[in-house]
């Protein structure tokens, strides 16, 4: 259940940003930050340094103010719109979800909370995930934290106003061959709420 909410959600983003490239597309010389250079998403993968600040997104919210949900994603390339989705980056994506409560600074694991990773009425409990997609012309490869439930997220800032900040490190399984497996590590994020980072680089 978590993994298909994780995937739609990457899904929808990825639909998103579609829609949005389509609209502003003609103006790829600009920067709609002006600041992205001060902002960052990246990790270790099987010991291999990655950059995912580009396109990256950081939104969420909640009832009344409240950080429920939060959603945080980045390409590992530029993205462009106009190319065959076998020819997009790759993609990683978190979700968090915590409905009837709230996230804040702290550390977060996977069989965490009153729910022990799932997230039901408590406030107490939350559920959280993480996702790498691979766009190929056969479909979506798609790799997640699922069963071996290793991953911990810490979230060191959080507001409206100054982004998220925080650090990851996990385990992501391939969904059909369970041997294939990527090892997240040294993961730190630091992205402003609801603006896109390097879109175009």
């Amino acid at each position: 259940m978590k993994t298909y909410k994780l995937y739609s959600c990457l899904m929808k983003a990825l639909l998103f940003l579609g829609i949005l490239f389509s609209i502003i597309g003609c103006g790829k010389s600009q920067d709609p930050i002006g600041e992205d250079d001060m902002y960052y998403f990246r990790a270790k993968i099987n010991g291999k340094a990655v950059n995912f600040a580009h396109t990256a997104l950081f939104d969420g919210g909640g009832n009344d103010d409240r950080w429920e949900l939060i959603y945080i994603s980045g390409y590992i390339s530029p993205y462009d719109p106009s190319k065959p989705i076998e020819q997009d980056p790759h993609v990683i994506g978190f979700d968090f979800q915590n409905e009837g409560g709230t996230f804040r600074q702290g550390t977060y694991t996977q069989k965490g909370g009153a729910g022990n990773g799932l997230d039901d009425s408590r406030p107490e409990s939350y559920s959280i995930d993480m996702e790498y997609l691979i766009q190929t012309s056969n479909g979506t490869v798609q790799y997640d934290t699922g069963d071996l439930e290793d991953l911990t997220i810490q979230i060191l800032e959080l507001s409206k106003t100054g982004g998220i900040k925080g650090t990851f490190k996990g385990t992501l399984t391939h969904m059909r061959n369970p041997s294939d497996r990527m090892v997240v590590t040294e993961g730190e994020f630091y992205l402003p709420y609801k603006k896109l980072v390097h879109p175009y680089k």
